[in-house]
């Protein structure tokens, strides 16, 4: 077994005493929604903002309602659906594919640097930031949980939790490197004890060795915001009904490896005549070309 070590936690902090002491590790912010737009959100208003956008649910779910291979509103899933009687859903995650509008409560976090925000103009926010999944609503029921795992690109992360708390097991890129081989990754318990938390690793990869390997382990409450620098690997489960935004970003430690995987991408969706991940018209497209070059 690999006993964690506590995420660092700030109370608080600045943007400028942020980029130059904290950025280059994870930390939870206790303050960090402070002056957010998303501070204080409740299903209700998350449903009075975004309430009309379509949404698709897990199969666990009443056809007659709402099922995986129907759509319903976003009220209803929230009304009827997530919040329904004796209702065991798994985690959902929405991003602006369906509710095109998160990026009008989803700034960064008060202390966060980001160019997009920062640099960028209103084309790379509306045709990149705004539809190319950096921009998340994730809502789950108690026991909920995402795999281990990296975010694309080599971003960089926010988890901004709205209500309920979750925990979070983190490993630095280079443990996740030899933690997940490929689509596959090591399964593992996690458990807490007066001693400490400590992740005890169950099945795994060809080869893996878990000598070595430094779990990072912290809870994530309401109005807390968990900060992931670039190719962090994460895995959150949730300890109650839970929700959490998440915003990514960019900056000058992962700037060249983000637009050389995104125009890649582009580019392979371009000769293949597709727009996924790229919703770009050829005016836009234009525009931000000019921006970068």
């Amino acid at each position: 077994m690999n006993l964690a070590i506590p995420i660092k936690t700030l109370e608080t902090t600045t943007k400028e005493e942020f980029k130059t002491l904290h950025r280059d590790s994870p930390v939870l912010v206790r303050d960090g929604l402070k002056g957010h737009p998303s501070k204080g959100m409740t299903p209700e208003t998350i449903s009075s903002l975004f309430g009309g956008a379509i949404v698709t649910v897990a199969d666990e779910v009443d056809p007659d309602s709402c099922s995986f291979s129907s759509s319903c509103s976003l009220e209803k899933f929230l009304s009827e659906i997530w919040m329904g009687p004796d209702l065991k859903l798994g985690t959902r995650a929405f991003s602006t594919e369906l509710i095109p509008n998160l990026i009008d409560i989803l700034p960064p976090p008060y202390f966060c640097e980001d160019w997009f925000e920062d640099y960028f103009s209103i084309h790379w926010k509306n045709n990149v930031v705004a539809s190319s999944n950096h921009l998340w609503f994730f809502i789950g029921q108690s026991d909920c949980a995402s795999g281990l795992h990296q975010d694309h690109d080599g971003v960089h992360t926010t988890l901004l939790q709205i209500s309920g708390t979750k925990e979070v097991v983190l490993f630095s890129p280079d443990d996740t490197s030899k933690i997940c081989n490929f689509d596959s990754c090591a399964n593992f318990n996690v458990t807490e004890a007066s001693e400490g938390v400590t992740v005890e690793f169950l099945t795994a990869p060809a080869g893996f060795d878990s000598a070595g390997i430094q779990p990072y382990y912290g809870k994530l409450h309401a109005g807390e915001v968990l900060y992931l620098p670039s190719r962090w690997g994460h895995f959150v489960k949730a300890l109650n009904p839970s929700i959490t935004f998440s915003r990514d970003m960019i900056d000058d430690r992962n700037a060249d490896h983000y637009f050389s995987s995104f125009f890649a991408q582009l580019v392979l969706n371009m000769e293949s005549d597709t727009e996924v991940n790229s919703p770009l018209s050829n005016t836009s497209f234009s525009q931000l070309m000019e921006e970068i070059f």
